[in-house]
């Protein structure tokens, strides 16, 4: 990917009792880029978002986060370090409004430049500037969050995690259940999250979404990666996608 990496993992297996999960799995995200991490469903997705911020620490292998090792860092410790999750299904607070949802999360990080300095990565989120981003969510922040539509638990879910001030903001499945409208939405919002300089890695199952989205794609199958390729290369691939995805989509011309 020609700079260094702002996380790189390397050759880490990961179990959840002896059920052997990810099984040497290796990639690298760069700072200011999106990349994706396809499959099917029960290949590892999950597993490895878990092991990127701390819930399952891999027994094998190495995670390094702006060049420091935080394979056995706790999920604090990471976010500390400057790792934002947003889990498949939002989990956000259901009881509290958009606003308290936002307080809840928000913390400045010393630090929050970047290893490599890269320009635009080092402006702080904050609620007004989330806002910007999400103007929905401007206009519904003292309605509690169990009242907001879908898209808007979605948007809301990604709004809590910027407020963080992460240098790598983690996907897990961002679009499951969401209408093709608000799938076009949030094509829209990573699109200018990566022109701030943010640095995303999502795993995901919708095709189309990852590579409209990603520059960087990578396949999992059985908890190893069986492919790796720009998303302009994957899209021209019809023949990989459907082995390991069971689908296909038209290549990008």
């Amino acid at each position: 990917m020609g700079q260094t990496p702002i996380l790189t993992v390397e050759h880490i297996h990961t179990y959840y009792g002896q059920s052997h999960i990810l099984q040497g799995v290796n990639l690298s995200v760069d700072e200011g880029k999106i990349v994706a991490v396809l499959g099917r469903n029960g290949v590892g997705k999950t597993t490895l978002i878990r092991s990127l911020i701390g819930f399952s620490i891999p027994r094998e292998g190495t995670i390094y986060f702006k060049g420091k090792d935080i394979t056995h860092l706790d999920p604090a410790g990471r976010v500390d370090a400057g790792l934002a999750l947003v889990p498949q299904g939002r989990r956000i607070f259901g009881s509290l409004t958009v606003d308290e949802n936002l307080l809840s999360s928000a913390r400045k990080r010393t630090g929050k430049a970047g290893h490599t300095g890269q320009a635009g990565h080092g402006n702080s989120w904050d609620r007004d500037r989330v806002f910007t981003l999400f103007p929905q969510l401007k206009d519904r922040r003292k309605v509690r969050a169990s009242l907001l539509s879908g898209g808007e638990q979605q948007m809301l879910a990604i709004a809590r995690a910027l407020v963080s001030n992460p240098d790598l903001l983690l996907l897990d499945e961002p679009t499951e259940g969401l209408s093709p409208s608000m799938v076009k939405e949030v094509i829209k919002i990573l699109s200018e999250l990566e022109k701030e300089g943010q640095s995303i890695l999502l795993v995901e199952q919708n095709l189309r979404f990852a590579l409209d989205v990603a520059e960087h794609v990578y396949i999992l199958s059985r908890g190893s990666v069986v492919y790796d390729s720009t998303s302009l290369d994957l899209s021209r691939r019809p023949d990989i996608q459907l082995l390991h995805l069971g689908v296909s989509t038209e290549a990008k011309s």
